[in-house]
């Protein structure tokens, strides 16, 4: 009995052992002296059982009183005579900008089951030696390059590309404000369409509404629609010259209308709506848009123009 306990012993033992022996890790060094500010590379390796699992360490700025410039990922393969051994690694570029002698303490690899620690590194960090046998001179003084104005546009090329390009636009807008032709001012006129207005507007936008446009991503063709079908309301209804004017131009118009301020305002919103859909590409929600064609109703039922009675 204390035979087969020895031996049971001794296997376990000599188990545990292969299987620690089979863990390694190591830190090394390019080398352990430099000169101050120079950068040194520290390697990282760890190879162990590949069922077995590795938390591997982490650093942040700095190893003791050595900066850490940069850090490589950790890269992971397997041993090529036995792919049960998982090899990883990593690169770390170290510097100091002090001398002497800087020690990078044991660096823990903690597994599941264990923990190891590779050995302790020492790095000498020299100055730059200075013959002081020489004697001290003068800065010289900079070289006086011939002017080439090829080599100067080429030194100057990007300022002087946007200095041509602000010469340009100023020039357009010159040109634009001397020959532009006067602009309209905002008219009212009289039409007298066959059919009410309000009817041809509900009529439009009951039609826009069944095509369900915005529901089928076409959001800018929707509210561009909806706001042709108002601004055709306001001429045909108030006599706003309004297809071709600006929502500002509009609004001013419609100041000296007889119609509500709560009128106003939702006329506002839709056609300003309308324009950050079509020159800022706004992307209105799914509530937004139906809110649109609910305000654009509203607004031609609230302003319809009231028929007399024939009778009265």
């Amino acid at each position: 009995m204390k035979k087969t306990a020895f031996i049971l012993f001794s296997v376990a033992f000599i188990w545990s052992n292969q299987l620690l022996a089979q863990k390694i890790v190591s830190a090394t060094l390019d080398s352990t002296k430099t000169l101050i500010g120079q950068q040194l590379v520290l390697h990282l390796t760890a190879s162990f059982p590949a069922q077995d699992t590795l938390y591997w360490p982490s650093f942040k700025d700095s190893l003791g009183k050595l900066e850490i410039v940069s850090k490589s990922r950790i890269d992971t393969s397997y041993d090529s005579e036995d792919i049960t051994t998982k090899i990883i690694r990593q690169n770390i570029l170290v510097t100091s900008f002090d001398t002497g002698y800087f020690p990078i303490a044991p660096i823990q690899f903690h597994f599941s089951d264990t923990m190891l620690e590779t050995e302790p590194l020492l790095i000498e960090v020299k100055t730059v030696a200075i013959d002081t046998s020489k004697g001290i001179y003068d800065i010289k003084e900079p070289y006086q390059v011939p002017f080439s104005l090829l080599s100067w546009i080429k030194r100057h090329k990007y300022w002087i590309g946007v200095i041509a390009g602000v010469v340009a636009i100023l020039t357009a807008i010159i040109l634009w404000l001397i020959f532009r032709k006067p602009k309209e001012q905002v008219l009212f006129v009289q039409k007298k369409p066959k059919i009410p207005a309000h009817k041809i507007a509900l009529k439009k936008l009951k039609d826009i509404d069944h095509q369900k446009l915005w529901q089928h991503n076409k959001v800018k063709l929707y509210h561009s629609s909806v706001s042709e079908i108002i601004r055709e309301y306001l001429e045909l209804r108030f006599g706003i010259i309004a297809m071709e004017s600006t929502t500002p131009e509009i609004m001013q118009a419609v100041q000296s209308l007889s119609i509500s301020e709560e009128q106003k305002e939702k006329l506002k919103q839709l056609l300003t709506l309308s324009d950050f859909v079509k020159f800022a590409k706004a992307n209105p929600l799914p509530n937004e848009n139906e809110k649109c064609m609910k305000d654009a109703v509203a607004f031609i039922q609230s302003t319809t123009l009231k028929e007399k009675n024939k009778n009265g």
